[in-house]
């Protein structure tokens, strides 16, 4: 993919609600890509470049973000993290949203799983909007 951004520059990837679950991206210029919806689970994103892309709704459970680079938490409104390892900048941010989720867990079975996904969505927005 880095070879096609090379000599694609001015093309903005739209992988939006596409399956990316297990694929090797470690290492991938992603920077503005659409991926709004795309499925990463598991995806390998270790120093990956992910600098303005659109990660909203993203499925990023179990996926090593840890060292991915350009990285802002506003990019992940909406997005499923968990079992997510995100790096230490994002993490802290992140941490009083994990009583969230036990309360998630313990909702009536047809909210379990998304009713963290608002106050995410709220956290992001507020330190988005703060810039």
């Amino acid at each position: 993919m880095d070879k096609w951004r090379e000599a694609n520059p001015d093309v903005v990837p739209d992988l939006s609600e596409g399956s990316l679950a297990e694929m090797n991206l470690s290492g991938t210029n992603l920077a503005g890509a659409n991926l709004w919806r795309a499925n990463l689970s598991r995806a390998k994103l270790a120093d990956s470049i992910l600098s303005g892309a659109k990660l909203r709704e993203a499925s990023l459970q179990n996926v090593d973000l840890s060292t991915a680079r350009g990285l802002r938490g506003h990019q992940l409104a909406g997005a499923d993290l968990a079992g997510a390892n995100l790096a230490d900048q994002l993490s802290d941010r992140f941490k009083s949203l994990e009583n969230i989720k036990e309360i998630s867990d313990s909702a009536p079975e047809a909210l379990r799983g998304n009713a963290w996904r608002l106050p995410v969505f709220l956290v992001s927005r507020c330190h988005y909007d703060r810039r």
